[in-house]
């Protein structure tokens, strides 16, 4: 009789970060935070490790030991010292848990947990004289970019590399606004004279933008953009540090204190706004001269490319045909052709390299640019032409990337026509910021003006529940 045999793949280890003491032991930062784990597998359990990293820096790995009959699942503690990391006060550590399994065939597969965080609170003698200084206004939005990029980074990292068309959109939707707010609060600190707390979120604000590029370039796994999410939240958490120490945050939250306040301080002032909005229109001018230039710059940049592409196939087909006139006349040297063909072939992917290159950094010129552009959202008289300009700036960036990647697998048709449509949408950008800068004079809502629309669409929109 025959044996009936069924393969079955083989299935991602799983494990689990049940619980952990860091929200009760952590008071200074110099403690050892215990963690309970939880993992299982199909085949057998090979290792299992601690990874944890402040945002934005290097990750660093706590192999944890497992018995020798672990088998197929494992219930145990892992102990992380935080006194190596040398923390202060705000600073947040993030934590995963990884195991892999002893799958010999294709590779041993690799399962998360999903990220903890861990923050450092202020000493408990600070702030206790405080009484909070009420609430704020009743009809006053709030929001916390901090939180919200927590948010999208577990949901970067749950995606496990993979991520369905529907759910990477509302991602890039949800940090293109978290981006979009972070200028905003940069813009409004910078007004209040916090240059190093403004400069601080324009540095997020960045970072946010290259993250919304990597996860639009369908070729990248969702984990790509994580690096720049990351980074970003490192420097949320600078800006937090940098908050002025009349506004503590609440009590065993460090993170609120990144909470801000949305809306019009000035109103209580009316002389004192009409003075600084005249010397912010001045301003704004200037600046929207300058992203002009920028943006032209770019364009003649991205055109040049363009073109380079074309003149370096010709010149290519040229050197080919020649290579292959002179094989045929040197029939009786068959090393010399393939030492020319050879000798094309590398200098054509060295050119492709170094075009992809140049491609990648216009396209982090154009994310440059969009940050900038978005800074200026709120502050512009004409701010649905700014906020224009900026997502087109940033579907600028997001063709560059593609056409790099096209360019760097040998694709250089299609590398051409996304450079092509790059430079259309940097065309459309300027355009965009030339009808704002038409209607200047023109009259029209303020910062105030759809301020309060945008933050309440905005918190409509992301939802992890």
């Amino acid at each position: 009789e025959p044996w009936h045999i069924i393969a079955r793949a083989d299935e991602v280890p799983k494990i689990k970060i049940e619980k952990h003491n860091g929200n009760d032991v952590i008071k200074r930062g110099n403690e050892s935070v215990e963690f309970n784990l939880r993992t299982a597998d199909d085949i057998e359990l090979s290792k299992v490790r601690l990874i944890y990293r402040q945002p934005g820096k290097r990750h660093t790995t706590l192999t944890v030991d497992l018995p020798t009959d672990a088998g197929r699942s494992w219930t145990g503690k892992a102990l992380l010292d935080l006194a190596p990391l040398n923390l202060k006060p705000m600073d947040v550590v993030a934590i995963h848990a990884e195991v892999e399994d002893t799958n010999t065939l294709d590779g041993p597969g690799l399962g998360r947990s999903e990220i903890i965080y861990l923050e450092i609170p202020f000493p408990e003698d600070e702030g206790k004289d405080d009484d909070g200084g009420g609430g704020g206004g009743g009809d006053v939005e709030t929001i916390n970019p901090m939180e919200l990029q927590k948010e999208i980074i577990r949901a970067t990292f749950a995606s496990d590399g993979t991520m369905n068309k529907k759910e990477r959109k509302a991602l890039i939707f949800d940090q293109q606004q978290n981006a979009k707010f972070t200028g905003m609060m940069a813009e409004a600190t910078a007004r209040d004279g916090l240059i190093e707390l403004s400069d601080a979120l324009k540095l997020a604000q960045k970072r946010m933008l290259l993250a919304a590029v990597r996860l639009s370039n369908p070729t990248n796994p969702p984990l790509a953009a994580l690096p720049d999410e990351e980074a970003a939240m490192g420097h949320l958490i600078d800006a937090a540090k940098l908050i002025p120490e009349g506004t503590p945050p609440t009590e065993g939250e460090p993170a609120s204190g990144m909470t801000f306040e949305l809306g019009n301080k000035k109103k209580s002032s009316p002389p004192e706004k009409k003075e600084d909005e005249s010397e912010s229109s001045e301003t704004n001018q200037e600046a929207l001269d300058k992203l002009a230039e920028q943006i032209r710059e770019q364009i003649e940049k991205q055109e040049a490319l363009n073109k380079e592409k074309i003149s370096s196939e010709s010149k290519e087909s040229e050197s080919q045909s020649e290579s292959e006139s002179e094989s045929q006349s040197q029939s009786d040297s068959q090393s010399q052709s393939d030492s020319a063909s050879g000798s094309l072939s590398e200098s054509r992917t060295q050119s492709q390299q170094e075009r992809a290159e140049r491609q990648k950094e216009l396209a982090k010129e154009a994310a440059e640019s969009a940050a900038q552009a978005g800074n200026m959202q709120g502050a512009a008289v004409s701010q649905e032409d700014v906020e224009a300009a900026s997502e087109e700036l940033a579907r600028a960036a997001e063709l560059q990337e593609q056409a790099a990647d096209q360019i760097e697998a040998g694709d250089s048709t299609k590398g051409d026509e996304l450079g092509e449509e790059s430079a259309a949408a940097l065309k459309e950008a300027l355009r965009q910021l030339k009808a704002a800068t038409d209607r200047k004079d023109n009259g029209g809502d303020g910062l105030t003006a759809g301020y309060q629309k945008l933050i309440s669409d905005y918190l409509r929109s992301i939802s992890y529940e």
